[in-house]
């Protein structure tokens, strides 16, 4: 019999693996589109659909959200430029 010993490295490297592996060019626009061709398929497994129409509407109030933070206010037009 033979007894193998794992040891568990507990230490930064392993994180800034994975974080270094995150896609950071996904916008939420293109994370929206693919979640709406995802709930559009007939394929997508129905245990899949609610987290998908979940993730779409969230991504829908951030963008949404990201839309009125650049927008100008409603009496933007009154402020002094210059």
């Amino acid at each position: 019999m033979r007894i193998t010993i794992l040891r568990v490295r507990r230490n930064s490297d392993s994180r800034k693996e994975v974080e270094h592996m995150k896609n950071p060019g996904f916008s939420l626009e293109s994370q929206f589109k693919g979640v709406e061709k995802a709930l559009e398929n007939p394929k997508t497994p129905p245990q899949l659909i609610p987290s998908l129409r979940r993730r779409a509407k969230e991504l829908s109030i951030e963008l949404g959200r990201q839309q009125t933070k650049h927008r100008p206010g409603l009496f933007a037009f009154l402020q002094k430029k210059g």
